[in-house]
């Protein structure tokens, strides 16, 4: 959303475009923290290294806003795939036994 806000009004106007009533950094960061709280919850090492990748992207340097923000989208979308990876079904395939398999049991 922030990248889009850049190009519709100034960086200082970002926050109230966006709704936000705080730094946009500290939304991040206070949303981040709420975040990684939730997926320790179910996730694994593979969620939770993606988190700090994340995390990694909201700490950088922030000199040049659209790549950060770009950074910041990429890690979130990176997140988002892992999770659904961990989180989709697993399809097994049941193979019917024979019959002679069967007899001798």
């Amino acid at each position: 959303m922030y990248l889009l806000a850049i190009d519709k009004c100034s960086p200082t106007e970002v926050p109230l475009y966006l709704g936000v009533n705080e730094d946009i950094r500290k939304y991040l960061v206070r949303n981040l923290e709420m975040l990684r709280e939730d997926l320790r919850a179910f996730s694994d090492e593979k969620v939770m290294n993606a988190v700090a990748t994340l995390e990694g992207a909201i700490y950088s340097s922030n000199s040049d806003l659209k790549s950060y923000f770009s950074a910041i989208l990429q890690s979130v979308l990176y997140l988002g795939s892992i999770i659904e990876d961990e989180i989709k079904p697993v399809q097994q395939t049941i193979i019917p036994k024979k019959q002679e398999e069967v007899k001798t049991q």
